[in-house]
C-alpha cells in the first residue's frame, strides 16, 4: 500500500483525487491500493474516470459486484478541480467565455482581467 500512501499524501485536492500512471495494470494496481487504504480509514472513493476503457470495465465491475452504486464517468469531457479534462485525448480544455467587444471600452483592466480568467479556472 505504498503507493496509495504516496499517492494520498501527493495527489489530494480537498476531497478530489488526481492521479496519473504509465500502464493499464499501474492503474488497476492504483485502485486497488487507493480502495482498500481508504476503506480502512472508513472512506470510500467515488466517482472514478480514466482514459482507458479496460480500467474502467475492472472498476465498474468490481463495484458491481460489491453491490455498491458508485458512478464510473463515460462522457469524453470530465471536469476535474475548476477545469475540463477530456479523457480520451488526455488533455486539459479551457473554455472561456469572453464579454462582446462593443459592450465595454477595452482597457488594460479588462485585458488583465480576461487573461487571469485563462490561469484561475475556478473563478477566484
Amino acid at each position: 500500500m505504498a503507493v496509495a500512501a504516496d499517492i494520498t499524501l501527493r495527489d489530494f485536492y480537498m476531497d478530489d483525487l488526481m492521479t496519473g500512471c504509465q500502464t493499464e495494470d499501474e492503474a488497476k494496481d492504483i485502485y486497488h491500493q487507493m480502495d482498500e487504504l481508504m476503506k480502512a480509514g472508513g472512506f470510500e472513493l467515488q466517482k472514478w474516470t480514466s482514459n482507458n476503457d479496460q480500467v474502467l470495465k475492472v472498476i465498474e465491475e468490481e463495484k458491481r459486484t460489491a453491490d455498491q452504486s458508485i458512478p464510473v464517468e463515460l462522457s469524453n469531457l470530465v471536469k476535474v478541480l475548476g477545469i475540463s479534462w477530456n479523457r480520451m485525448n488526455d488533455q486539459f480544455e479551457y473554455s472561456v467565455r469572453l464579454p462582446e467587444e462593443n459592450q465595454q471600452p477595452i482597457t488594460k483592466r479588462r485585458v488583465l482581467s480576461d487573461i487571469s480568467r485563462l490561469y484561475d479556472p475556478m473563478g477566484g
